[in-house]
Order: structure tokens, then sequence, then C-alpha cells
């Protein structure tokens, strides 16, 4: 069996059956933990808001509940998994000084800049701007 995710603008969640000409297919592995899955989906969002636990379950086509108690099983909450892949994009976009803070805040679906620099804060025990200028030294 073979299981596939489409990478697609998150507007289009909250649309139902929504096939979008520029929608690109990436292959799941099936024998990934349910971990794995998401974080692989997760990994495939390019922008804007990410898709939720109710998000996955419908995906999965099983419960929020089953989700939870499956992530559970591995020692692993959606929250971790998420902050961990904002994480890894916002690592991706900081290398890149064409790209302001404030553009990556927006991108990886922050509200405003500063609730991103405090998650960066919080990741790196330092700012942005500071991350990039260590970078560049």
């Amino acid at each position: 069996n073979s299981y596939y995710a489409w990478d697609f603008e998150s507007k289009f969640l909250y649309s139902k059956n929504h096939t979008g000409s520029n929608d690109i297919v990436v292959p799941i592995n099936p024998n990934l933990t349910t971990s794995g899955r998401i974080c692989q989906l997760l990994e495939s969002y390019q922008k804007g808001n990410f898709p939720t636990l109710v998000d996955f379950s419908d995906f999965f086509n099983v419960s929020q509940r089953t989700v939870v108690r499956s992530l559970q099983q591995e020692g692993v909450k959606y929250s971790a998994l998420l902050e961990r892949s904002l994480f890894k994009k916002s690592l991706k976009m900081i290398n890149d000084e064409s790209i302001s803070i404030n553009e990556i805040s927006d991108s990886i679906g922050y509200a405003n800049a500063q609730n991103f620099i405090r998650a960066f804060k919080k990741w790196t025990n330092t700012t942005p701007n500071e991350y990039r200028r260590q970078l560049i030294a």
C-alpha cells in the first residue's frame, strides 16, 4: 500500500475536496510511525497556518483521539512535532538574509513577529537577529 500527501496552500484545509492544479504529491512512507507521517506532512507545508490534530485525523481517516493515543504510545505530543517543524523551517529561512524576520514569522504562521521572536529565543536562547549575526560572523 502507498500513501500520498498533497502540498497545498493552508487556506484549502478548510475547503472540502479541493484539488488545485498546482498540488504537489508527496509520497508518505506507510512504514513510518504516526509521528513520522505527521512530521513528513508538516515538512510538506510551505506557508501559512499548519494543520491541527483534527486535520490529521481527517487525513488519516481516524478519530482525533486515535491520533492522540498513537502519539502518546510513541511518547510525543503533536505540539512538540509542530514546534520542531516550525523551528526547522525558521532555520532554513534565517540563513537567507534577504528574508526579513517579519517575513519568516508570517511564512511559518505566527500572528506577529514578537510571538515568533519569543518562540525562537526559547528554541535557541537568542533572538533571530542575534542568531543571524552569529551565522555571518
